[in-house]
C-alpha cells in the first residue's frame, strides 16, 4: 500500500519549503564581498609601519612567546624553524590573497611557509617592531613571537 498525504498537506509542504530555502539563502548571505577568504572572520593585519610591505615586516630573528626554545629566523623569502638552536624545517615564505586560491599577493594578509613536507598557510594579525603574531589558519591556532633580533 503506497502512502498518499491528506490533500491539505500540500499548504505546508510549500511553507515547508520556502522556510527552508530562506534560510539557506541567509545562511550563505554574509553582508561581505564575494571574494572567497578562508578565516573569514579574521580583522585585518595591524602595523605599527607605514607602507613597508608584509613581507619585509617580518624579516629577522623572532621568539616564540608560547615556547622560548622555539624561534623562527625569516631572511628574504627563506624561514628556518629553529628548536634549541636546532634548523628544524626550512621554508619558503610567500604572500598570498587567501588560503583557498593562494594567488601571490605581496601585501596580503595571508602567507604559506612551503618546505619539501607541505605547504602551511597563515593569517598575519600582527606585524610590528617588537611583535609578530598570526593565525595557523586550518586549526585557528594563534603563534606570537617576540623580535630578538
Amino acid at each position: 500500500m503506497r502512502y498518499s498525504p491528506p490533500g491539505n498537506a500540500r499548504p505546508y509542504r510549500f511553507a515547508l519549503l520556502a522556510f527552508m530555502l530562506a534560510l539557506g539563502v541567509s545562511a550563505c548571505s554574509t553582508g561581505r564581498s564575494t571574494e572567497s577568504r578562508a578565516g573569514a572572520d579574521v580583522a585585518p593585519v595591524k602595523a605599527e609601519t607605514g607602507s613597508i610591505s608584509s613581507a619585509d615586516r617580518l624579516q629577522g630573528r623572532w621568539r616564540s612567546l608560547n615556547d622560548a626554545s622555539a624561534s623562527l629566523e625569516i631572511d628574504g623569502n627563506t624561514v628556518l624553524s629553529i628548536y634549541v638552536d636546532t634548523v628544524v624545517s626550512k621554508g619558503v615564505l610567500r604572500f598570498v590573497n587567501n588560503c583557498e586560491a593562494q594567488i601571490q599577493d605581496p601585501q596580503g594578509e595571508f602567507f604559506t611557509v612551503a618546505d619539501e613536507a607541505d605547504t602551511l598557510c597563515y593569517h598575519l594579525t600582527l606585524a610590528g617592531e617588537r611583535l609578530l603574531e598570526f593565525v595557523y589558519i586550518p586549526g585557528g591556532k594563534t603563534l606570537t613571537y617576540e623580535r630578538i633580533e
